[in-house]
């Protein structure tokens, strides 16, 4: 029995032992039961760092994941709303349930030879100051003191907007997609995607991204919906959902076929939408679809 066979990323013949579980769609947006077994173990790594990782923790993914209450693989929700910055730039905190907490602030006003705390509660504003006149080597507020703070304090409630900003790199998703689709192809009809055309050059971009961090050009490769049909197919999917999980976040891939061209088309949340040319042949897949609540990784028609 031979024990070896080819890891379908680097293409080199490894042994079974090296080799462990890949999830098409990356686990931590979802996904519990779409898989291969296909990808040595180095290379299922590598990719889990540099690609997963873009498409699991963007904004917008986060986002979804932390309204489905999605646990990444250290057993946490993300909480897209941790840290970010009022309107006029005060720096502001959520908890995972939403609770704000202004950052605290202190200054020392000269003239007045007076400290000026801003903080959440009279009580911590008070604490705050005690620790600043320990640091400085003197005696905590006395009673009397502390009753003129709670006299003369001004407490404000507030209810402010939350800023938040986060950079996403776009050929970093694409090349999560460009992922997807490649694996899914590999999924649907085995060892003989290894020797397409096409499959070898994606399996070379993705190669050549995790190992030596070559950037390739996409455009012939991959394409992103114009924006009103990215809006009304975002809209579609989100009513598929709910008329098949009762969730309107999904991930969708479909095979697509034309002649002398086949290219996987995914949805994840609903939201991120691209097409990825996988051939430039046909394999008679009719159309393969594979339908997923992101809750909870339940499957439909794959």
């Amino acid at each position: 029995m031979d024990n070896n066979r080819i890891c379908i990323i680097c293409r080199k013949v490894k042994n079974n032992s090296q080799f462990n579980i890949e999830h098409i769609i990356p686990e931590s947006t979802g996904n519990k039961k779409l898989t291969i077994n296909s990808l040595c173990k180095e290379c299922n790594s590598k990719l889990g760092k540099k690609v997963d990782y873009e498409i699991t923790n963007n904004i917008i993914s986060e986002l979804d994941r932390f309204t489905n209450k999605i646990k990444g693989k250290s057993g946490k929700i993300p909480n897209p709303f941790r840290k970010g910055k009022t309107m006029d730039g005060r720096v502001i905190y959520c908890d995972e349930n939403l609770k704000p907490r202004l950052e605290t602030i202190v200054e020392f006003d000269e003239n007045l030879k007076k400290y000026i705390v801003s903080a959440p509660s009279l009580e911590e504003g008070i604490k705050i100051i005690n620790k600043k006149l320990k640091r400085s080597g003197k005696a905590n507020l006395t009673d009397e003191q502390i009753k003129k703070i709670r006299d003369e304090s001004k407490v404000k409630i507030k209810q402010p907007i939350m800023q938040i900003t986060r950079e996403t790199d776009l050929y970093k998703i694409e090349m999560g997609f460009i992922k997807i689709a490649y694996e899914f192809m590999y999924y649907k009809i085995g060892d003989k995607y290894l020797k397409d055309k096409q499959g070898r050059i994606l399996a070379e971009i993705l190669n050549n991204y995790i190992y030596k961090n070559i950037e390739s050009n996409l455009d012939s490769i991959i394409a992103e919906l114009p924006y009103e049909k990215h809006k009304k197919t975002s809209e579609n999917f989100k009513k598929l959902g709910e008329q098949l999980f009762g969730n309107e976040s999904i991930h969708y891939i479909q095979i697509v076929e034309e002649i002398n061209k086949t290219s996987v088309f995914i949805s994840l949340f609903s939201n991120f939408i691209y097409s990825i040319v996988v051939s430039n042949k046909s394999y008679n897949l009719n159309n393969a679809v594979c339908i997923m609540n992101a809750k909870n990784g339940e499957m439909n028609m794959c």
